[in-house]
């Protein structure tokens, strides 16, 4: 047994046995889409803030590397004494002080650590390996024990003594300023304590992240240089996770692809820069983790802000689950109330229907009338299994009047065909004469620069006549002079010259009209046009016919680039622009305007001509209908002027007063509407 032999109820049935699990694997799926869609959210949150501490611990490294510089202009031109109080002052005034917490209750209790309360360990001023002025003066005279590098104009962290120490430095006379930062401010800046140390100035406060959100700084060989928020103890201690540290380092380990803008997507469906990490990879615990990172490029640290995937996504896997099991309920039970409704109100009815239907059909009583109450689709059957002979007579009627439409498109699109062809012919006959123009435009210039160059030499031979000794030479020479008037050759040849160029100049233009009408140079598609342009064009094609006619006046607005067919557009200005020309009687003016409202464009032609009559209004736009002489115009041009406008999402108004003119506004949207 097929299906197309099943009872309609069975086929109702299995049809909603098929759509029951195809809504719920859209519905998973659309949750999918969600859960993606969450899964970046939460991605770009964490970049927001790994890109905020980023931006902190560069203005903490950049003002520190402005400071040495500052101090070696002062070790310079003040003695050791004002300058070793002045590197103290800094050390000792560059602190925080713990009444000035906002959250000095929590500290006290040991609920919130602060890693350090000092900014500064020690200002040096280094000569010879040995520290000759220093904020502390139990210093002065050590020899430095490590020379950091700093070719990126601040050092790597490290460990003086129990102090991890960041150092920035700046040459100053023979010797070196050393700036050494207590590192731990890094961690400070990171966990966005520094607002809260600052006092009254701003506070902030980590409320609802899980227990394994965390941030850190790693420098180049992936070391943590900061705290870390889940493992205590961690600074130059323990290794930060691989995927970021190895993405600020480009490893090609990694598999990373950029494309031409620096970018890629990465497994979260995120797309960010080719040194950074935006999506899912195995954290240095060995767990999943969902994090960000932003790269030092000089220094080559990392910034990395992450979590467990598993946590920070729990609550969307949660809802997920409970949302199928949801899907499921509610699926079946809505099965079994379908089927029932079905039985009483499809399944019986169309019983019924077939029954009468084969009455019908067996006694060929048409006077039979089937009888089933109800407007549903059954009901609707019935009555129109009632009314189909008398609607065969409406149908034949409808048949002959489609018959004639499809006439009337028919000659539509022979002389839409027609157009398109003279087009083309236009457009071949451009191409053609564009060619040996070109050749006669380059000529008459060369040309023109031999002309200068004979009469320029002329001029050398008669600067010379005068060293002529000879009186017989002399007087062949004036006498060849005076017969072939130099001076009026000079005069005449140069406006000769420059008649021609202007003539060959006006054969071009109206080559690229041609060319620009037809718009052959593009292809017919859609695309951004100034309609501005296509109207010059169009009225230079056009100005024969209007130029013993009508005094043409430009009246410009700012309009943008519309999107449309700029070959069809012509069209339509060329049929508004000859109709204009002929309303016009004796002389007159056309006035062309365009303007911008809202997100359409217009363009109007207001003529001076004698108007159409009122009665004739309304017809203006049906084919064939016209109001001139019989082999003065087919009655097609505004009709296919009307439906370049439809296809263009556009339209035309029209407004006319006999004895006064006519005014044709076409209005059309900047943008085409697309479908998504």
């Amino acid at each position: 047994m097929h299906f197309s032999d099943l009872k309609i109820k069975w086929k109702i049935i299995l049809a909603a046995c098929l759509f029951i699990p195809i809504s719920i694997g859209l519905v998973i799926y659309s949750f999918n889409q969600i859960y993606a869609l969450e899964t970046r959210t939460a991605l770009n949150g964490l970049m927001n803030f790994t890109d905020a501490k980023q931006q902190g611990v560069i203005r903490f490294i950049g003002a520190n590397e402005k400071l040495a510089r500052q101090l070696a202009l002062l070790v310079n031109q003040a003695s050791a004494e004002v300058t070793g109080n002045y590197f103290a002052e800094i050390v000792a005034t560059d602190t925080f002080r713990l009444e000035d917490h906002p959250f000095r209750k929590e500290i006290e209790a040991g609920q919130r650590h602060i890693p350090t309360w000092q900014v500064y360990h020690a200002i040096d001023y280094v000569d010879n390996g040995a520290i000759v002025i220093s904020s502390d003066p139990s210093r002065v005279g050590h020899r430095m024990d490590r020379v950091p590098d700093l070719r990126h104009g601040y050092s790597d962290v490290y460990m003086e003594g129990d102090v991890p120490v960041l150092t920035f430095g700046a040459p100053s006379g023979h010797g070196m300023v050393y700036i050494h930062a207590d590192a731990r401010m890094l961690t400070i800046i990171v966990n966005g304590e520094i607002g809260n140390l600052e006092g009254d100035m701003g506070t902030f406060y980590l409320a609802g992240v899980g227990k394994t959100f965390d941030y850190y700084l790693v420098n180049k060989d992936n070391l943590l240089i900061t705290e870390s928020r889940v493992f205590p103890d961690a600074l130059l201690k323990r290794r930060g996770s691989e995927f970021p540290w190895k993405a600020t380092q480009h490893d090609p380990s990694l598999g990373i692809v950029c494309n031409a803008r620096g970018v890629y997507t990465t497994n979260a469906g995120s797309v960010t820069g080719c040194h950074e990490a935006m999506g899912f990879y195995q954290g240095a615990s060995g767990k999943l983790m969902l994090g960000a990172s932003m790269p030092f490029y000089d220094s080559g640290w990392t910034l990395v802000v992450e979590q467990e995937a598993d946590e920070l996504l729990m609550p969307f896997n949660l809802l997920r689950n409970s949302m199928f099991w949801f899907v499921v309920a509610a699926g079946l039970s809505s099965f079994l109330v379908f089927i029932t409704i079905v039985n009483r109100y499809i399944s019986n009815p169309l019983r019924r229907l077939m029954s009468s239907i084969s009455t019908v059909e067996q006694t060929g009583d048409l006077s039979h009338q089937v009888n089933i109450s109800g407007d549903d689709e059954v009901g609707q059957t019935a009555q129109a299994f009632n009314a189909m002979v008398s609607t065969l007579h409406a149908e034949k009627e409808r048949q002959r009047e489609l018959n004639k439409e499809l006439k009337e498109s028919h000659d539509q699109l022979m002389q839409s065909e027609k157009m398109a062809s003279i087009g083309q012919l236009a457009a071949g006959v451009a191409h053609e004469i564009n060619n040996p123009i070109g050749f006669v435009y380059s000529n008459l210039g060369s040309l023109e620069k031999y002309v200068q160059d004979v009469f320029s030499m002329i001029d050398s031979y008669e600067q010379a006549e005068g060293a002529i000794t000879d009186d017989a030479v002399r007087a062949r020479l004036k006498a060849a002079r005076e017969k072939l008037d130099i001076a009026f050759l000079k005069e005449d040849l140069s406006a000769l010259m420059s008649e021609s160029k202007d003539g060959i100049t006006r054969v071009k233009n109206i080559v690229q009209n041609l060319k620009d009408f037809s718009h052959v140079d593009t292809t017919d598609e859609w695309h951004f046009a100034d309609l501005r342009k296509g109207l010059d064009s169009t009225l230079n094609i056009v100005n024969n016919e209007i130029k013993y006619k009508a005094e043409v006046v430009r009246e410009y607005g700012d309009i943008p680039d519309v999107e449309c067919l700029p070959s069809q557009l012509n069209q339509v200005f060329m049929n508004l622009l000859v109709n204009a020309a002929h309303a016009i009687e004796e002389r007159g003016t056309i006035t062309i305007r365009t303007g911008q409202q809202g997100d359409e464009v217009w363009v109007e032609v207001a003529d001076t001509g004698k108007g159409i009559a009122p009665e004739n209004l309304k017809r203006i736009f049906d084919p064939f209908f016209t109001t001139k002489p019989v082999g003065k115009g087919t009655g097609l041009g505004l009709s296919l002027s009307f439906g370049i406008m439809r296809k263009h999402n556009g339209r035309i108004e029209v407004q006319s007063e006999v004895g006064k003119g006519t005014t044709f506004r076409v209005w059309l949207p900047i943008a085409q509407p697309h479908d998504e």
